[in-house]
């Protein structure tokens, strides 16, 4: 029986690395549109009540491409006053995966490790995050 429990893991193992070289590279393409929602939030042309795809489109307006690898996804904007973030999560719009605030350097939020599975809700302190 443990033989059948250490096979099971030896081929479960690079599933999990896949997953995770996965979602670390969708990470890093999130903060690079995090940044430009950032940016675009920042810009006095913007107006106030533009938030969630519309902001990420109006973000992303100058290179769509940026988008590219979030088609099997679904990806989101907040913004509060002039600070924002993004959240992707699965496709359906149930699972988050990724959550970044525009103003920092990294990901805030690897919610695609969390057991049990956490619903697809901003939940960064955007004002706590962005001093």
């Amino acid at each position: 029986m443990w033989r059948l429990l250490v096979l099971m893991l030896f081929l479960a193992a690079p599933a999990c690395a896949d997953e995770a070289a996965r979602m670390n590279e969708l990470a890093a393409r999130t903060t690079l549109v995090a940044r430009a929602v950032h940016f675009t939030v920042r810009s006095s042309t913007v107006p106030a009540e533009l938030t969630g795809e519309g902001l990420i489109e109006r973000a992303t307006r100058l290179n769509p491409s940026m988008l590219d690898d979030f088609r099997d996804y679904t990806i989101t904007a907040q913004r509060d006053g002039l600070v924002s973030s993004v959240l992707v999560c699965d496709k359906k719009a149930q699972v988050a995966l990724i959550e970044d605030a525009g103003c920092t350097q990294e990901v805030e939020r690897h919610s695609w490790q969390a057991r049990p599975r956490l619903p697809c809700d901003f939940t960064l302190d955007l004002g706590a995050v962005c001093r």
